[in-house]
Formats: C-alpha cells, sequence, structure tokens
C-alpha cells in the first residue's frame, strides 16, 4: 500500500497519508497547463489526492479527506501516467492494466545494466515500476516492433517473446499474463487492424506533412487545411481521428513561449513533420497514437476500470493532455469513442472562437 510522509519543518509530528480504499491513492488526473508548469526548472505541480485517511491528527481515524499538495519530484526524465481526463505523474499513478512503452522498458534495462557495474547504486524510484499496476500489458512494446515497419505474424511472436522476457526481468513483481493461443489469436486480429490503418495513414502522412512543416500564413493555412481534410476522407480516415487533429495541431502552432516546445507544439512533437517524409516517419508516429488509442479501447469496452499508458515521450503527454480526453465509450460497430477539447492547447496560434470555427468545419465533415 502506498503511505505518502509530509514532515513538517517546524518540528511537528510527521504527517501519514494513506489510501481510504485499496492499495492505491485516487489521484485526480492534471490537465495540460500542469504539464507545462511541470517542464519548469523548479519542475512542481499540485496532486489532489481523493478519498485518503491521515495517520498524526485529531481526525477520526473512520473520516477520510482530501488532500492537496505541491510535490517536486526531483527527476531529470519525468514518467508520465496517461489516463482519462489527464496525465498523473510517476510514482502517484497506477492502473489495473498499464501499458508500458518500449523507451520505459529500455531504460530501466539501461539503468539497471548500470546497477551491475556498480553494485549498491540505488535505481531511482523514478524507474521502480513495482506500482505500475495490478497487469502490465506488453502490447505497445510488441506492436511497435523495433523494425520501423508492420511486422508480419512471425516477426510479432518473436517480438512478443523479447518483450515479455524484457518485462518480466525489469519488472518482476508485476503479472503479465500468459499469451495463450486465443490471446495471441487477438494480438494477431490487432497487429492486422494495425496494418490496415497503416496502409490508409500512412500515404496520408506522406502527402500532408511535408505542407505542416513549415509556418503558414493565414491564406495558406486555410488551402493546407482543406487539402487535410480532403486527403483525410481520400483515404477514409475521419477528420476527427488523432492523426488528423495531429497534423492540423502542427498547422496552427507558429507562436513563440518560453513554455517547453514539445508541451507548446504537441502535434509536432508526435507527427514530426518535414518536407521528406518517410514510411518509417509515420509508422513511428502511427504507433505512438495507436498507443494513446489503448487507453481509450481498455476503458471504452469495459476491459479496466483504471487503465493508464506510462511514457517518457513528453510529446506524447501533451497531445493527450491537450485534447482532455473523457467519457470513454464504445459504439455500435465496436469501436471505441472519448470526447475531446479542441483549444489553443492543441492549436496555440487560434483563440477559442477560431478553435471552435475549426470544431465546426470538422463536424461538417462527419455528415
Amino acid at each position: 500500500m502506498y503511505l505518502l510522509r509530509y514532515k513538517p519543518s517546524d518540528g511537528q509530528p510527521p504527517l501519514e497519508l494513506i489510501p481510504a480504499e485499496g492499495r492505491y491513492f485516487d489521484v485526480e488526473p492534471l490537465p495540460h497547463a500542469a504539464l507545462a508548469a511541470y517542464l519548469e526548472p523548479e519542475a512542481t505541480c499540485q496532486v489532489v489526492l481523493k478519498n485518503v485517511k491521515t495517520v498524526g491528527t485529531d481526525i477520526p481515524p473512520g473520516q477520510t479527506q482530501t488532500a492537496r499538495m505541491r510535490i517536486a519530484l526531483e527527476v531529470t526524465e519525468p514518467l508520465y501516467g496517461l489516463v482519462e481526463s489527464g496525465w498523473i505523474p510517476f510514482p502517484l499513478m497506477n492502473g489495473d492494466v498499464a501499458f508500458v512503452d518500449r523507451n520505459v522498458v529500455s531504460k530501466i534495462e539501461n539503468l539497471q545494466a548500470g546497477q551491475t557495474k556498480a553494485p549498491g547504486m540505488p535505481i531511482s524510484p523514478q524507474f521502480d515500476l513495482s506500482f505500475a499496476g495490478r497487469l502490465v500489458s506488453p502490447l505497445p512494446y510488441v506492436l511497435e516492433g523495433n523494425l520501423r515497419k508492420t511486422q508480419t505474424h512471425g516477426e510479432l511472436r518473436k517480438t512478443l517473446a523479447r518483450a515479455t522476457k524484457a518485462i518480466r526481468r525489469v519488472l518482476p513483481d508485476a503479472h503479465v499474463l500468459p499469451i495463450d493461443a486465443d490471446r495471441l489469436s487477438g494480438i494477431h486480429g490487432l497487429l492486422d487492424d494495425k496494418a490496415h490503418f497503416q496502409r490508409k495513414a500512412t500515404p496520408f502522412l506522406r502527402d500532408v506533412c511535408p505542407s505542416v512543416a513549415q509556418p503558414a500564413g493565414p491564406r495558406q493555412q486555410v488551402e493546407v487545411e482543406r487539402k487535410v481534410l480532403r486527403v483525410a476522407e481520400e483515404r477514409g480516415i475521419s477528420p476527427n481521428s488523432f492523426v488528423v487533429l495531429a497534423v492540423l495541431s502542427c498547422l496552427y502552432d507558429n507562436v513563440s513561449s518560453h513554455i517547453h516546445p514539445k508541451v507548446l507544439k504537441p502535434g509536432r512533437a508526435v507527427v514530426k513533420p518535414k518536407l521528406t517524409y518517410s514510411d518509417g516517419d509515420a509508422y513511428a508516429a502511427l504507433s505512438d497514437l495507436l498507443f494513446l488509442e489503448f487507453v481509450v479501447l481498455m476503458k471504452g469496452h469495459g476491459l479496466a476500470q483504471r487503465p493508464v499508458f506510462y511514457t517518457h515521450d513528453i510529446g506524447l503527454a501533451a497531445f493527450w493532455s491537450a485534447l482532455s480526453p473523457r467519457n470513454f465509450s464504445h459504439d455500435d460497430q465496436g469501436g471505441s469513442t472519448a470526447d475531446f477539447t479542441l483549444t489553443s492547447a492543441l492549436f496555440p496560434a487560434l483563440n477559442d472562437d477560431q478553435c471552435a470555427a475549426l470544431f465546426d468545419r470538422l463536424q461538417s465533415q462527419m455528415c
């Protein structure tokens, strides 16, 4: 069970906070603005813990409280937990299903290798994922692969074995489900779905990314937006899909600010547009966006109450929190849906009225 201990600077006895129910704290997700503040030099954010009990106070033992605190984790490379409605800094976030991307596993492996060379050197708590979740899913690691192209079923099985071994090595206390024939069939289905989407979305990105690689003036923005929506329609891609929103974010991000560039321009941080855009570039961007869809999928279909995706990728965390995804559900066709908010967090060059007008244009494309 988590326990937080607050030690007052005035010499008063320490105050301990524990979850009122279960092993984990109920942490209120943080918005996009908090992500920007978290990446400032002081690296602080305000965290709200709901339904906690306190030890060391006059509050009756059975009474629960809401605790608000400003924390500074003082880590050089933060780990972000992406959840419904926002993000939460690790290690305060957990879930019943935790998705862990390849970068997270690789960094833990590197730290462990360093510890082998220098016994006694403690691994940073920022990489101690023993609280990551009751079930750790290797899907992001597996489906990303390491070839920057869609895998065959045979390549996937090799990646699955390698991923499961790596995760069990770096997270020895985590429960990683064994992959039986039914689950393997399901992963093959996900791979096929991913390959189908890649075939549609890869030429879309190759076609439109050069148009958003450089800043555009107002007249050119109108032309490029029409092109983006036209090509998306030709490829059978929804105008409200993650990939279209990420490209449009690049189109409307010509601003300057002291904010971390990947937080200020989240679409550009994910898609990474350039004048010559390759299939490998598209594969990497689409894989990242697919991982975000897992969170919606798991909650929308009732497969998990608290899915969380762990990543070190600031751009992914910024894109997700800029959308503020919520109200996950599933539709009659077996797909997953969520409500998103289009604001200047995603389109920093647009004001509220312009974001609303863009939303209307996207909705009109749906008809």
